[in-house]
């Protein structure tokens, strides 16, 4: 937020500092009362359990001005509850008082640090390195066993069925005593094929889900390993002014990832 300071009538006339939007700060806006500049803004409410931490900054064409802290008062420096985020002000008491050499185009920066457990792809959480362990992969072993079984039996009934029908129903001379070895041949064929089919989809299916769930692993370690690793994660909304030679520079929001 850019002001001009007029030392020649004693005031100071703010130029360009309407009510602006972002997406952290909903709205923030600045106004002067006698020597007193007051900044109200308004926080977008947040997950339970994250904090916003404010501060405040200050340049007059572009030097740093150190503000004394018995100067503010409001939201300065203090935690607030993102979950109870809402309508909070700054008072910077006495400019003109205090800092009597004010002249020049002054530079405010309202600043809101979000801190908390960031959101990150594939449900992946900094607390936890993700694994797929020899017991994760203990069922997709079983299913595999399970299918390898089937078409294994599906085999051995087959040749079974086989075995009954060249052995017993081929061999005899009349059709109705050579009729109990036809049906027990066919049931075995189809008990066969049935054991066979089953088997093939277990493995195809069990197949897919574990290289499915290996890749996914995979993506979460990358993710972990990118986001995460051994550091703090801050994600800093930032919302300031740009620089300018001339008073009254645009405003608006930049968005700063630490990691």
């Amino acid at each position: 937020m850019s002001a001009l300071i007029n030392m020649a009538d004693g005031q100071m006339d703010i130029q360009n500092a309407g009510q602006i939007q972002g997406s952290i700060i909903r709205s923030a806006s600045v106004r002067l009362e006698y020597d007193d500049l007051i900044i109200p803004f308004r926080l977008q409410s947040g997950r339970e359990g994250d904090e916003y931490q404010i501060t405040i900054q200050a340049r007059l064409d572009g030097e740093i001005v150190q503000i004394h802290p018995e100067d503010l008062s409001g939201r300065f420096q203090e935690k607030i509850i993102a979950s109870e985020a809402g309508d909070h002000e700054i008072i910077w008491r006495g400019l003109l008082d205090r800092y009597y050499d004010f002249t020049g185009q002054l530079e405010i920066t309202l600043l809101v640090e979000l801190w908390g457990k960031p959101i990150l792809p594939f449900g992946v959480d900094c607390d936890q390195i993700p694994t797929f362990s020899s017991k994760q992969k203990m069922p997709y072993y079983a299913a595999a066993v399970v299918g390898f079984v089937s078409v294994g039996l599906s085999i051995v009934i087959g040749k079974e069925a086989q075995q009954v029908y060249d052995d017993n129903y081929l061999t005899q001379n009349f059709d109705q005593s050579a009729e109990p070895y036809y049906l027990d041949a066919n049931d075995k064929r189809h008990t066969a094929l049935l054991l066979r089919y089953a088997g093939i989809t277990v493995l195809v299916a069990d197949t897919a889900l574990f290289l499915y769930r290996k890749s996914r692993h995979k993506k979460k370690l990358d993710t972990f390993n990118e986001f995460c690793g051994n550091r703090q994660v801050l994600v800093s909304p930032i919302f300031e002014s740009t620089s300018s030679a001339v008073a009254g520079s645009q405003l608006g929001i930049k968005l700063v990832y630490h990691f």
